[in-house]
């Protein structure tokens, strides 16, 4: 049985959600639990989305009284077989109304879908310690609605409480908002936006993130929503197992660069996202989805023709700097002894052009770094990179200067052809500058732009002369 496609703060578990609502209740029957083999055409929708598969409503336990805010449409009950306090209970309803307000009235975003017959949004509660259990259960589809929009019930851990509970219920409010907004979203994508909408809401989670953070730090060259379920990542500390999602780290920072206010990108990304999907749909149709529309409302962010792949550089650079440059990136405060990442390869002046093999291959929207001691550079000497791939992979690539604080200097596109097997560069403004990297992204395959639905990115490696030059 697949894992299910849910926004949760502590990725959920399919035995667990199979513990609290019973069997599984497909809308529609699904054999086999690959995706299908088919041509790759996004102008037919070819590309298979997540299962279309819903649950029957938790079972709840009576004799611990649930309750319902007399202020937002949200309401709380404890799941049959596990026993939450009575405190725990009414910390879990003020943070419902806490998240509901926040992320309905001040960002902006439509309420969650309830169930029919229920007085609202319901956050079921559980102590199951040790599962994963922070989410929102799909329930059903919304039949009068022209787009794709599902009811659902939160889940919610409150094995503990406090801040860990808080940001568990208000992950279970936003994965409800996302079922309305974006049932058909990729999994990576939704854990990155809830995960970075709990960070945002809930100040005091974002350190709870902070293992996650520091796997896909640890992965710079994994695909940007996957980088914390990485198969070649080694698993996580059992204390910090389950924990946020490292995608997160570039939904935060898309919110920080470029959105006019906080929480901008992360709504504008689902305001977009609305999609279709057949009724009789055995998989959800996911387009557009998150990165269709980065790649047309982020066009010309960076410059006049800057791209989806421009977008990619720059944050495969910016999160170099996040444990260093805290003035520039303020929203990383709360995990940013997560964010050091050091260059795949460091080396000193080249006194002779030196040739390497990239050490480890770069997937679709994953980064490579190279640093170059400047320290022995003779005077008048520039600094010269070629770079050279293989065929049915492209990179694009800049240089970025650095200072003795460790803070960047100014950045140097590298320009290359659009579907070239290849690229060139020369750096001649060292000035001030005690290193020079040599930063790059990888697009894939030219012929193909970024799909989160392909759950497979092909990697690609490179081959780098750096040489010393008059």
């Amino acid at each position: 049985m697949p894992t299910i496609g849910t926004g949760r703060f502590f990725p959920v578990g399919v035995a667990c959600l199979a513990v609290l609502a019973g069997a599984v209740a497909p809308a529609s029957a699904q054999e086999d639990d690959e995706k299908p083999v088919v041509p790759r055409d996004r102008a037919s929708h070819a590309l298979a989305g997540e299962r279309v598969d819903f649950f029957e409503e938790p079972a709840v336990d009576g004799a611990q009284r649930g309750a319902c805010s007399s202020r937002e449409p949200v309401c709380v009950a404890v799941a049959a077989g596990s026993n939450v306090p009575e405190g725990r209970r009414l910390q879990a309803l003020v943070a419902a109304e806490e998240a509901y307000g926040t992320l309905v009235h001040t960002l902006g975003l439509p309420p969650p879908l309830a169930p029919l017959g229920t007085r609202g949004f319901t956050v079921v509660l559980t102590n199951t310690v040790g599962e994963e259990t922070a989410s929102a259960l799909p329930i059903a589809r919304d039949a009068t609605s022209r787009f794709d929009r599902v009811t659902s019930v939160g889940l919610a851990d409150a094995s503990v409480g406090g801040c860990v509970l808080t940001a568990n219920v208000t992950a279970a409010v936003a994965g409800g908002i996302s079922w309305r907004v974006a049932p058909a979203q990729d999994v990576g994508s939704r854990d990155g936006l809830i995960t970075s909408l709990v960070s945002l809401t809930v100040p005091c989670a974002a350190p709870l993130a902070a293992g996650a953070i520091a796997r896909a730090q640890a992965h710079p060259n994994d695909a940007v929503i996957v980088a914390d379920r990485s198969e070649f990542a080694a698993p996580l500390p059992p204390a910090q197992a389950g924990v946020g999602t490292g995608s997160t780290l570039f939904f935060d920072w898309l919110d920080g660069t470029l959105a006019a206010r906080p929480g901008g990108a992360l709504v504008g990304v689902w305001a977009a996202a609305a999609t279709r999907t057949p009724v009789d749909a055995r998989r959800w149709v996911n387009e557009p989805d998150a990165f269709d529309v980065l790649a047309t409302s982020a066009k010309g962010a960076f410059g006049t023709n800057s791209d989806l792949g421009e977008l990619f550089l720059h944050f495969g650079t910016d999160r170099l700097f996040f444990a260093t440059a805290a003035k520039r990136f303020p929203w990383a405060g709360g995990y940013r002894a997560a964010t050091p990442l050091a260059a795949d390869r460091r080396i000193p002046w080249p006194d002779a052009p030196r040739r390497f093999l990239h050490p480890r291959p770069v997937a679709h929207t994953g980064m490579t770094a190279v640093a170059i001691d400047l320290t022995g550079r003779p005077a008048g000497k520039r600094l010269r990179a070629e770079i050279t791939w293989e065929d049915f992979a492209h990179f694009r690539f800049q240089w970025v200067t650095v200072g003795a604080d460790g803070l960047p200097l100014a950045a140097y596109p590298i320009v290359g052809e659009a579907r070239g097997t290849g690229a060139n560069g020369t750096l001649v403004n060292l000035d001030g500058a005690t290193q020079a990297l040599l930063i790059g992204t990888s697009d894939g395959d030219p012929r193909y732009p970024f799909d989160p639905d392909d759950e497979v990115w092909e990697a690609h490696g490179y081959d780098l002369v750096i040489a010393g030059v008059d």
